[in-house]
C-alpha cells in the first residue's frame, strides 16, 4: 500500500509532547532576555539615563525600533522553531502511524503487502525489517498452498 500520509499532525499526544520539549526551552530564553531586557532599562530608568535620551527623539525613536525588530525576529524564531518541530515530529511519528495503519489493513484484508514510508522518514530499518518479515509469510504461505 503506497503512502499517502498527508497530514502533518498524525499522532497529536505523542507530536504535541515533541513539540512542548522545543517549545519550553525556547519560551523560557525568551522570558529570560526579556527579564534581562526589562532590567536593562529598569538601571537606565532608575540612574536617570532614560529621561536624558527622550530628549533626543532620535536615539527614542532608534531604541523603539531595534525592540520592535528584536521582537519580531523574536517571533519569528519562534515560528520557525515550532514548524521545524513540528515537521521533524511528523517525520519519527509518521512512519510509526503507517505501519499502524498498514497492519491493520492488512489484518482487514487478509493480505501481506509491504510498508511504504516516505523519503527521509525515520524508523527505515525498522520498516526494512517488517518487510523482510512480510516477505518471509509471502513465501511460508506460498510454500504451504502449493504443497
Amino acid at each position: 500500500m503506497k503512502n499517502r500520509r498527508k497530514k502533518l499532525v498524525v499522532d497529536w499526544q505523542i507530536q504535541g509532547r515533541m513539540l512542548l520539549l522545543v517549545l519550553i526551552p525556547v519560551l523560557l530564553t525568551l522570558i529570560l532576555a526579556g527579564s534581562v531586557g526589562w532590567y536593562a532599562f529598569y538601571l537606565l530608568d532608575t540612574a536617570g539615563i532614560l529621561e536624558q535620551l527622550s530628549m533626543q527623539p532620535e536615539i527614542t525613536n532608534s531604541l523603539l525600533r531595534i525592540s520592535l525588530l528584536a521582537f519580531l525576529g523574536v517571533m519569528a524564531l519562534l515560528c520557525l522553531s515550532l514548524l521545524v518541530a513540528l515537521r521533524f515530529s511528523n517525520q519519527v511519528v509518521g512512519p510509526i502511524y503507517r505501519i499502524k495503519e498498514d497492519l491493520n489493513a492488512m489484518r482487514q484484508n487478509d493480505s501481506l503487502d509491504l510498508i511504504y514510508t516516505r523519503r527521509g522518514d525515520y524508523h527505515q530499518q525498522l520498516v526494512r525489517s517488517l518487510n523482510n518479515f512480510i516477505i518471509n509469510l509471502r513465501d511460508l504461505f506460498e510454500g504451504e498452498e502449493n504443497s
